[in-house]
């Protein structure tokens, strides 16, 4: 049993080709890169030519079917190494944690939320010009309008208008607004 492991691998197979493309390149390669490699290599196995994500089935395949004894290792998102390498496994469950945080933090707010946010801070009725300034500042509001200003008082005048009694907002008098919720 002190066969290569590789040895079992049949010929122009995508598990051959991904060992030498691996021991070539000598570092990690994404299942995209690997088939890239393979098509420019001129390998014409028909199995080949199939979807890059065929390389990654193919490898988690083999990975799976020999219990720890494969080769091949998973050490990134849709990305392969070879296990003498020692390189760390991968934690698809970190990653994907790690992925939703980035997310939260790069959210983007609505014009409402950000508004809803300045009266909450300030404690009292804003006028819509200030409302404007606090939510042009806050970093996670991007506008796509070539007028602003009149898309944050929309926005106040329609969540008025639309909702009525329900609305979370109030206007006190004219361009004047706080949280329905303080009266």
């Amino acid at each position: 049993m002190n066969q290569s492991k590789s040895r079992d691998f049949q010929k122009g197979s995508i598990l051959s080709i991904s060992e030498k493309m691996l021991k070539k390149n000598r570092q990690p390669l994404t299942y995209r890169e690997l088939f890239d490699v393979a098509i420019e290599k001129g390998y014409q196995n028909k199995e080949v030519l199939e979807k890059p994500a065929v390389f990654g089935q193919r490898v988690k395949e083999d990975i799976k079917r020999r219990q720890g004894e494969s080769i091949f290792q998973i050490v990134g998102f849709r990305q392969v190494g070879l296990k003498e390498w020692g390189l760390p496994d991968f934690d698809l469950e970190e990653y994907k944690r790690n992925i939703q945080e980035e997310a939260r933090k790069n959210k983007k707010v609505s014009v409402i939320a950000a508004t809803i946010e300045a009266l909450k801070k300030t404690g009292r009725p804003m006028r819509v010009k200030e409302i404007f300034e606090y939510v042009i500042n806050h970093d996670k509001v991007k506008f796509k309008s070539k007028t602003p200003f009149k898309t944050v008082n929309s926005n106040i005048t329609h969540e008025i208008n639309r909702k009525g009694k329900n609305s979370r907002f109030v206007r006190i008098s004219r361009g004047l607004i706080d949280l329905k919720k303080r009266y």
